[in-house]
């Protein structure tokens, strides 16, 4: 009767540990996929496009979805920022192409500090592209985009 009320009190004890241990490897698996800006950058693009794909018009209404990538102030100012230009922030354009989702790039991030900035590159045609200047900025060891610039072919990334 004893080790049954051990082994009962035993697993008891044990049960409440075993979700926490997820939760703290789910965690873990969001830092290490956030641990660097290019990372963040290449995921968001293709979650983004491939919502696009999806014929999903708005994926930024996809709040906990974004919020993995974007910092909530930037997130909340998405919108306004969406409206007031005739292109979406993201892609620096009104239409998308399929193809984006396979073949845009991320040029290496110039980190300073706690912020850093990057490049997209989406091939349009042969030998045109839209170039999108990205500003990330970590916060608790994770990287998040907060901000986009359209780039001009003549214009640097600073």
């Amino acid at each position: 009767m004893r080790k049954i009320v051990v082994l009962i009190l035993l697993f008891a004890c044990l049960l409440p540990a075993a979700p926490r241990a997820s939760r703290a490897q789910t965690r873990k698996s969001v830092r290490q996929v956030s641990s660097n800006p290019e990372a963040v950058t290449r995921r968001f693009y293709a979650w983004y496009l491939g919502r696009l794909n999806k014929d999903d018009w708005d994926p930024l209404k996809r709040r906990r979805e974004a919020l993995k990538y974007l910092d909530a102030r930037f997130y909340r100012r998405a919108p306004g920022l969406m409206g007031h230009g005739d292109a979406d922030i993201f892609i620096c354009a009104q239409d998308w192409m399929k193809e984006w989702a396979d073949k845009f790039t991320v040029a290496p991030a110039v980190v300073r500090g706690r912020k850093a900035t990057t490049i997209v590159t989406l091939p349009v045609k042969e030998g045109e592209q839209i170039r999108i200047k990205l500003m990330l900025r970590r916060a608790g060891g994770i990287w998040k985009i907060e901000g986009t610039d359209c780039l001009l072919d003549f214009e640097e990334a600073r």
